[in-house]
């Protein structure tokens, strides 16, 4: 719980950068720019810019099963199998990410 609001800060400010780099992205993709300037994405770009969402979505995974957990351990329930139900729901969704 102590580390819940430090993992918050770190998702608002992983979320910042991902707009800005999806923003960067979008102004170069912009028609009004001269056409000898306008480069697509590089492949480089692009990776970086995945990892960093599959990080804030691993992030936000995280976060929902410390919640997850706290509340569990409050009502005197076990916490031992919300890592797993979570770990292989985000795995399911990493599986569909590598399909794309």
């Amino acid at each position: 719980q102590k580390y819940l609001s430090e993992l918050e800060y770190m998702l608002r400010e992983f979320r910042k950068l991902e707009r800005q780099l999806n923003g960067a992205k979008a102004s170069s993709d912009a028609p009004s720019a001269p056409s000898a300037k306008v480069k697509e994405e590089s492949a480089g770009s692009r990776e970086r810019r995945e990892k960093l969402h599959s990080f804030i979505l691993h992030l936000e995974d995280t976060m929902r099963q410390i919640e997850i957990g706290c509340s569990l351990e409050a009502q005197g329930k076990s916490t031992v199998m919300v890592g797993v139900a979570s770990s292989a729901h985000a795995n399911k969704d990493l599986t569909e990410e590598e399909v794309k």
